[in-house]
């Protein structure tokens, strides 16, 4: 062969391989591995969309084949070269680059906390280009088998990430709602909950106080303040509010979403007596979405699912495989489509103004969830778009806006002469999980006792609870019973008289002076978790509940963790007496460690939070301990000059101090041996005072610095 014919074998080789190995990574490869690593999250099938992937792929790579292959030298080369170079840089990104961000759910990520990753991803895109550019001559020849290289490795690794991927949930079969349905009640009982997402109790309450009116939009309505809520987040508290039943990560989450649903739910209940069940998901995953348990359901998943959620998938491909300053153009895209859920509030808001209509005398039960106050805030009380504050003025702006779109329905049966004749709730699935907040107090019983539970961990267990029963009119009340998101169901099917066996109270039953203990379950997303794509929750940390919900005082840990992939409750590692734990990079106590701490560093490891935990399991308990401690404080000279230092065992403070020293220091306490009522010990060390390096100007760090922890060790006193 001729070296004439030769290059020109070359040049088609490339020609190809440098645009399909760019187009393939970003438009085919990307979303691919993103979608199956998160195709529980996804609501859609990938036998919707892999077509489309393919095409984009193709209208991408295949004029820029064309391109390059018109192209004459030097232009070619140099051009080959530069695709390359950014196809192989799309790659690196993507794969090694990878940076953690958070929960991408609408809060605004603080740039300047990730400066030194800007420069980097700066660097390595400038210095490839640059190199592959200035070497285009040596480094044309390697071009087509280095692309063809990426490209079997891309297609393995997403052949092992579609291997070891979850199967796609039975809930993707089902798709969409009879829009028209949801608004057609009856004259017969109506029963309606309305699901205001993340709508914190206390919020409620400052509106309220703040004008009156809102309060006037509740005729015959009840505001329990004192609401528990079972979990943190939607996914499994909407089956808490249907069922009353405690997810518990003893089964996969679908398969007990499943169980509950057929076997003892309350729409499965009305619909055996008779009803029509409806029911508008926020979330699909987080119901049993079947068409024999709801009429609005229907079987078989379309590409339309497909073609809506593709937009969001690119997205996200493009915050992953971009130099950090382009992953802030994507990421404020990912906010715009976001806001859909305000504008589908508002679109609920029009129906519920317009749409509302009465057909049949049967028992209709309606469930709608929408946004509600969830991140990020673009929805004011005028009920128009804007640019909130991403802090508790904005939360409290959207609260009003979502009391008002709520409010519109009840004006639509006072208009059709069903008002009376429905018993109505609207609620939140829970209250504030990240980013909380703050809960207002101001309004509740003072606190007779400290609290060293953490305002997050409390603010998303108290969720909105308003109920209006059959032919209840009047101002709106307020009562503190005790209630739960979990007596939702009880209660509906005690006011339709329907035998039942459904878990919790009625909510009227329960007297405001009632002694009751609610549980809640915690649990953090965490990156490995935060999409929901396992089949399993986060460990969670029960809590119970004896007080005012809104009092972290109320709120005691049970120091019960269940562990996810069928363990169910298991104890914490055993500590053996007179061992030491220590902290820090290659540190013994990370088995030991449940919740507030850092990552480990040279020799000791910081908390994060205002409260950090540890538990353990003893293996004597007859008598007294006691416990020593080594760690340093975070201090900034005239501006943080001391931190309050709290430490608990088993729920009862064993230590209280004032630290002002620099450098590593000891603390010992004494742990009665009282509280060893059990094997289990659990330590927290409440650090109220607890700031972050950037707000005192010392750095981006934006962690809540309180000790750094050197080592731990329990004797017999």
């Amino acid at each position: 062969m001729s070296n004439d014919q030769s290059r020109k074998k070359e040049k088609l080789a490339v020609s190809i391989s440098a645009p399909f190995l760019l187009s393939l990574t970003l438009f085919f490869f990307g979303p691919a591995h993103l979608y199956f690593t998160n195709n529980l999250e996804m609501p859609f099938l990938f036998s919707d969309i892999w077509y489309m992937l393919v095409a984009f792929a193709l209208v991408v790579a295949l004029p820029l084949a064309l391109l390059m292959a018109l192209l004459k030298d030097p232009c070619h080369t140099k051009a080959a070269a530069l695709i390359f170079a950014v196809g192989l840089l799309l790659w690196i990104q993507g794969n090694l680059l990878v940076r953690d961000y958070g929960l991408l759910d609408g809060h605004e990520i603080v740039w300047s906390d990730y400066v030194w990753q800007g420069v980097v991803d700066a660097l390595v895109w400038v210095g490839v280009i640059a190199a592959s550019f200035l070497n285009a001559e040596r480094l044309y020849r390697h071009i087509a088998l280095l692309c063809a290289a990426l490209i079997v490795i891309q297609a393995a690794g997403l052949a092992v990430t579609v291997f070891s991927a979850e199967g796609e949930p039975e809930w993707k079969y089902a798709e969409g709602f009879d829009d028209g349905g949801m608004y057609r009640f009856s004259t017969g009982p109506n029963v309606i909950i309305i699901i205001l997402d993340t709508f914190q109790s206390d919020l409620f309450q400052e509106i309220v106080d703040e004008d009156e009116e809102y309060a006037k939009m509740f005729d015959g309505f009840t505001y329990y303040r004192n609401s528990a809520g079972g979990f943190p987040t939607t996914y499994p508290s909407i089956d808490y509010i249907l069922t009353g039943e405690f997810y518990d990560n003893s089964v996969p989450i679908q398969e007990f979403i499943r169980a509950t649903t057929m076997e003892r739910s309350l729409p499965l209940l009305l619909k055996e007596n008779g009803a029509t069940t409806e029911i508008n998901p926020k979330v699909m995953k987080a119901i049993y979405a079947n068409d024999t348990v709801y009429d609005t359901i229907e079987s078989g998943g379309t590409a339309e699912t497909g073609n809506k959620g593709l937009s969001s998938l690119y997205h996200l491909t493009f915050f992953r495989y971009l130099p950090q300053e382009m992953k802030k153009i994507f990421y404020n895209d990912l906010l715009r489509e976001s806001e859909e859920g305000q504008n589908s509030d508002l679109q609920t808001y029009q129906k519920f103004r317009s749409t509302v209509h009465v057909s049949g005398n049967g028992t209709d039960f309606k469930v709608f969830h929408l946004q509600g106050p969830h991140r990020p805030y673009t929805l004011n009380e005028d009920l128009t778009i804007e640019d909130l504050p991403q802090n508790r003025s904005g939360c409290l702006a959207q609260a009003r806006a979502s009391v008002k779109i709520a409010h519109a329905l009840l004006e639509s049966l006072k208009e059709q002469n069903i008002y009376d004749n429905s018993v109505i709730f609207i609620i939140a699935d829970h209250g504030t999980h990240k980013n909380p907040v703050g809960i207002n107090t101001s309004g509740i019983p003072a606190s007779t006792s400290p609290g060293f539970v953490s305002e997050e961990v409390v603010a998303g267990g108290i969720p909105l609870m308003l109920v209006k029963p059959f032919n209840s009119t009047g101002a709106l009340n307020v009562s503190d019973a005790p209630v739960s998101l979990g007596d939702i169901a009880k209660t509906v099917a005690d006011e339709l008289k329907i035998e039942n066996d459904l878990p919790g109270s009625s909510i009227f039953s329960i007297p405001e002076n009632e002694s009751r203990v609610r549980m809640h379950y915690y649990y953090d997303w965490s990156p490995e978790y935060f999409d929901w794509h396992k089949e399993y929750l986060p460990p969670l940390e029960e809590y119970r509940i004896t007080g005012f919900s809104w009092d972290s005082a109320s709120w005691q840990p049970t120091y019960r963790t269940y562990t996810p992939d069928g363990a169910g409750y298991t104890p914490p590692p055993d500590y053996e007496i007179g061992s030491v734990m220590r902290w820090g990079s290659g540190g013994n106590a990370e088995r030991y460690l449940t919740r507030g701490w850092n990552h480990p560093e040279n020799g000791f490891t910081w908390t994060d939070g205002h409260a950090a935990a540890l538990a353990c399991s003893l293996n004597e308990t007859d008598s007294d301990l006691v416990l020593t401690m080594s760690f340093s404080t975070f201090l900034v000279k005239g501006q943080i000059e001391n931190q309050d230092l709290r430490v608990w065992a088993n729920g009862y403070a064993v230590g209280n101090y004032t630290l002002s020293t620099e450098g590593f220091q000891k603390k010992s306490m004494e742990i009665p041996q009282s509280l060893l009522d059990g094997k289990t010990l659990n330590i927290v060390f409440e650090l109220p005072d607890a700031a972050s390096p950037s707000n005192a100007g010392l750095s981006t760090d934006s962690r809540d610095l309180g000790i750094a922890m050197q080592t731990l060790r329990i004797d017999r006193a």
